[in-house]
């Protein structure tokens, strides 16, 4: 567990601290907002405890369609935001494993065809 204590503008703390909370491997709790005095100057702060587990950076996002088939997609460096109760966005990165092979491919068959 890691104590972290943040100091500075107040939408500056929010903003950072909302980041955070979008990372599915920091879990944030007993979060506290104040304010600090330091040199005639009232700066916000907030503290907080932070549980860091690391996960795997690729996560496999399911769908479920109409009519009960699942769709995978494999994501890299994923993150989810709740909107509301019922939507949510899911973002990352989609990677092909085969897109060096394909081109390299492709860029084989086009020498053939100039020749």
């Amino acid at each position: 567990m890691i104590k972290l204590r943040v100091e500075g503008m107040s939408d500056q703390i929010r903003s950072f601290l909302q980041e955070l909370h979008q990372n599915p491997s920091i879990e944030i709790s007993q979060q506290e907002d104040g304010y600090t005095i330091m040199d005639q100057k009232i700066e916000s702060c907030s503290k907080c405890l932070v549980v860091y587990s690391p996960q795997s950076r690729v996560q496999i996002l399911k769908m479920t369609t109409l009519d009960g088939k699942v769709i995978n997609i494999p994501l890299l460096d994923a993150a989810c935001v709740q909107m509301d109760e019922k939507s949510q966005i899911v973002f990352g990165r989609n990677y092909d494993i085969f897109a060096n092979k394909k081109r390299s491919h492709q860029n084989g068959s086009r020498k053939n065809e100039i020749k």
